[in-house]
């Protein structure tokens, strides 16, 4: 049974569409773990499907999760291309960041009910998937002889 993932719960994200190679998900997992595995990532990562809606076929992502925090590392083939990043969100927000949510101030609540270690422990937890998953996309780059100088690195939500 594929797992339900919120969007609405997404508090950062990172993702590239990169050239020629569709069909590498696999491959692209496998060097993220590679890499996460090489800094000594301390959390459990693994394989799961993600539903795609109500009647929507589960997709494979990579998951890992720290604290209150769970992310989403993705390969979306499209044509010869994928669309290879992370989504980084709050695994369970709560009844009160769920009503504030559904009125679209989702992100500045769970801040506000987050200490400031927690925050920064956040902080951390995303800056060091972003570099695995940008790390793994560079090896992907290299062995299609893509220009990885292009690549646009910020990445968009609260944290980082």
């Amino acid at each position: 049974m594929a797992k339900n993932v919120k969007e609405s719960n997404v508090v950062s994200r990172w993702g590239v569409l990169v050239e020629g190679v569709a069909g590498k998900e696999s491959r692209f997992f496998q060097l993220v773990q590679d890499s996460l595995k090489k800094r000594g990532w301390p959390y459990a990562v693994q394989q799961v499907d993600v539903g795609g809606g109500f009647f929507g076929a589960g997709k494979p992502y990579l998951e890992t999760k720290s604290g209150k925090m769970e992310a989403y590392v993705g390969a979306e083939s499209i044509g010869r291309d994928s669309y290879l990043g992370w989504s980084l969100m709050i695994a369970d927000p709560g009844m009160f960041s769920k009503a504030i949510a559904a009125a679209g101030n989702f992100s500045s609540a769970i801040f506000q009910q987050m200490s400031f270690n927690e925050a920064n422990s956040a902080r951390a937890f995303a800056t060091s998937l972003n570099y695995a998953v940008q790390e793994a996309v560079d090896v992907l780059l290299d062995e299609a002889g893509l220009d990885k100088s292009k690549i646009d690195r910020k990445v968009s939500g609260l944290l980082i």
